[in-house]
């Protein structure tokens, strides 16, 4: 999936393993140093911290109703509702 605000794009994947969701993405833009992706939902909240080329893998989380936010230093990305199906 790609998500487009601002002049950021953000890539995410969804893989299945064990009956869990595994996502993972990639934040395409400036600026994303010091960033972290938190997710929130039926499971509770995870979070990652953003890597040198502003990738990130969350831990497997059962599917259900999440929503994401990426945080760096000067915006905040809000997916605010979407559904991790196996």
């Amino acid at each position: 999936m790609l998500y487009s605000a601002e002049e950021i794009d953000l890539e995410l994947r969804i893989t299945v393993q064990n009956d869990e969701c595994i996502l993972a993405g990639q934040v395409l833009g400036e600026g994303c140093a010091e960033g972290h992706v938190e997710i929130a939902g039926v499971a509770g909240r995870s979070k990652a911290t953003l890597n040198e080329e502003c990738e990130f893998t969350l831990p497997p989380i059962p599917p259900g109703n999440y929503s994401l936010t990426i945080r760096m230093l000067d915006r905040e990305i809000e997916i605010p509702e979407f559904e991790l199906k196996v």
